[in-house]
């Protein structure tokens, strides 16, 4: 066995750790990631977090978000500041040097001047050139602006209707919507909240239990306010009451109020009909101002002597029974009163009025 001096033993161990420091090394070092180290530049350990951070997605927000049902983006001439993730600055191409973008495509030049183009060195250039913007030619020192675009530089697009619902015009009839609005115009709401039957001293009540819907939807059946906070359903819908707007076809359709409603005409039958429903309940009971089967208290509705003679009515959930006066028993339906009283039995009745032909029993 071969015995090596222990001085060889230490200078053998620094050296493998020497050159395993400089592998780790070298790995840091790098262009692409996948092929290994080809640039001289080393990368500190922030570096290296930094553009790993900058590939992040950062989340869209801010006052210049135009959003679809899948996604959100910034709106055309406006991009993210920094890891903020918010859509606050405008892009603009012909600022120069010294020039200031304040809002897409338009600068405040060095001298105060407002332009689409400060030129070079931050000075408004006279004229038009490089100024007509969204395809506008330049004529007689004018932008003569493309149909759909206006202003002096043709940067402000036309919409023919005005944006609703807090919608910006960003493009010929093309409006940017707020979230919960579609539609070219902004007109289609398809927020969704609850619905409630009824106002009553500026407050919603009878909030419909397990619904949660479209103010449409809501305001064109039984409800008369909706959503969070709560709003009065407006006097005019798109359409009849009953009745909801295709936004594909533009058409009115029946709204079935059985199917869209849960627990509609609870303990009864709902049925719908055109433009509206009805609530067949069992007898003895009434749709109340729930829209729910309740019981009907006939003894409030009539008098004794209409509904129980010679008794006393009694309300029973549902319907009612005659308590009878003494000399009275109840019908086997116990809804009238029949008299007990004796007396002699006649066959015949004379012209006279008079009972004649009187019988054996009594």
């Amino acid at each position: 066995m071969t015995m090596y001096p222990i001085t060889s033993i230490i200078l053998l161990l620094i050296s493998l750790t020497s050159s395993t420091a400089h592998g780790r090394q070298s790995y840091a070092r790098y262009q692409r990631g996948d092929q290994g180290p080809d640039v001289s530049e080393e990368l500190s350990a922030g570096a290296i977090n930094s553009i790993t951070e900058s590939r992040l997605p950062r989340p869209i927000g801010g006052p210049n978000v135009c959003r679809s049902r899948d996604s959100s983006f910034c709106c055309p001439g406006w991009v993210q500041r920094g890891a903020t993730g918010l859509c606050l600055i405008p892009v603009c191409s012909g600022c120069g040097n010294n020039g200031r973008c304040f809002r897409p495509n338009m600068c405040i030049c060095q001298g105060g001047q407002i332009s689409p183009n400060c030129g070079q060195d931050g000075v408004h250039s006279e004229g038009c050139e490089s100024t007509c913007l969204n395809g506008g030619t330049c004529k007689d020192g004018e932008c003569l602006c493309r149909p759909g675009y206006t202003g002096e530089y043709c940067q402000e697009p036309v919409c023919k209707q005005d944006c609703e619902n807090g919608g910006r015009c960003i493009g010929p009839n093309r409006c940017a919507c707020v979230y919960g609005y579609t539609g070219r115009y902004c007109e289609i709401d398809y927020r969704t909240g609850p619905c409630y039957r009824r106002i009553e001293n500026g407050q919603c009540t009878g909030q419909l239990e397990g619904v949660v819907c479209t103010r449409q939807l809501c305001c064109a059946t039984i409800g008369e306010a909706w959503g969070h906070p709560c709003e009065e359903c407006p006097d005019a819908l798109a359409c009849e009451p009953g009745f909801l707007k295709n936004v594909h076809t533009g058409k009115c359709m029946d709204i079935n109020e059985c199917e869209a409603i849960p627990d509609l005409c609870t303990g009864g039958q709902c049925t719908n009909t055109e433009g509206s429903f009805q609530c067949e309940c069992p007898e003895g009971m009434v749709m109340d101002d729930n829209h729910q089967c309740s019981d009907q208290d006939e003894c409030a509705l009539f008098s004794n002597e209409e509904i129980c003679p010679n008794g006393r009515c009694i309300n029973k959930d549902p319907g009612y029974y005659c308590l009878c006066a003494p000399g009275y028993i109840p019908s086997q339906d116990q809804k009238t009163c029949l008299d007990t009283s004796q007396g002699n039995c006649y066959s015949a009745l004379a012209r006279n009025g008079r009972c004649r032909n009187k019988l054996s029993f009594r």
